[in-house]
């Protein structure tokens, strides 16, 4: 519902828009738009001010725009984040020459609010079992961290033998159970789809590294590219899906699986990740 009230140089308007996300619920706009002209109604200074309800039963983080032409930008609110069922208000302030109706000499009209265009998304922070792991294997001990977007290890040799990681028979498990080649941080991004060296570790030595699905980079064109990682698991949502997400992403398993070489012998070690809960909210665990 709208309305309009004129007082002299003085126009309100008074409304309210929801952007709905499925059954889950929406985000409710409820919004005055404020116009004040001088005599020559040339020029006009506007404010929109409101409150921005969250109806879901998850956070959403938004980006929000009034579709008014001249004015979109002026008014867009960023990153904006709402916890499930609050509510926070608003306040954009603006001037506007309407350079046409200089040009012919007519009295300009206040710019109006056709409606709104609002982006959101759920991020999501995921809580594991272990987040670090240790296994011990017959010459050392190998710790994994588990990250954001890939593991990060520690391989300690504690025998008179080098040790050696086969990163080509290595892999990386994803959730559906399929083994991922991987990429470590000693290469580069070019070299990323090449067969890897193995890494050496000497006796009584130890190094660090981290390892990703090597899947998961990717170059982006342009000006302002290069190259990206992409989270080990689902790092944002739909609002309409958070809550299927995070039900389903429960119990969830990744492992990182590495071929080392003790001496002549093979030594296949396993690191095992579970999530144990996933909530609304953006990653706080540290990235690798």
């Amino acid at each position: 519902m709208t309305g309009f009230l004129v007082f002299s140089e003085v126009t309100a308007c008074a409304a309210s828009y929801t952007k709905h996300f499925g059954d889950a619920g929406g985000l409710l706009i409820e919004y005055e738009m404020t116009t004040t002209t001088p005599k020559s109604r040339l020029v006009f200074k506007n404010i929109i001010s409101g409150t921005l309800t969250n109806t879901m039963n998850v956070l959403i983080r938004c980006t929000i725009e009034p579709i008014a032409p001249g004015y979109s930008s002026a008014f867009r609110l960023d990153d904006v984040a709402l916890d499930a069922g609050a509510s926070q208000t608003f306040s954009r302030e603006a001037s506007f020459l309407d350079e046409r109706s200089v040009l012919a000499n007519k009295k300009a009209s206040p710019p109006t609010i056709a409606g709104w265009n609002a982006e959101c998304s759920t991020p999501l922070d995921y809580e594991f079992s272990n987040q670090a792991v240790t296994t011990k294997f017959s010459a050392g001990v190998i710790t994994g961290v588990i990250g954001r977007k890939g593991v990060a290890i520690t391989v300690e040799n504690n025998s008179d033998q080098p040790i050696e990681i086969v990163w080509n028979d290595s892999s990386f498990i994803d959730m559906n159970r399929s083994a991922r080649r991987i990429f470590h941080y000693g290469v580069k991004y070019v070299d990323r789809d090449r067969a890897l060296p193995n890494t050496m570790i000497p006796p009584l030595a130890k190094i660090e590294d981290a390892a990703i699905p090597t899947e998961n980079l990717s170059l982006t064109e342009g000006r302002f590219g290069g190259w990206t990682e992409a989270p080990l698991f689902p790092s944002e949502v739909s609002p309409e899906l958070a809550e299927r997400t995070i039900a389903s992403m429960k119990g969830a398993k990744v492992a990182l699986f590495l071929q080392l070489m003790v001496g002549e012998k093979k030594t296949p070690v396993t690191l095992l990740f579970e999530v144990a809960a996933v909530k609304p909210g953006g990653p706080k665990q540290p990235g690798s």
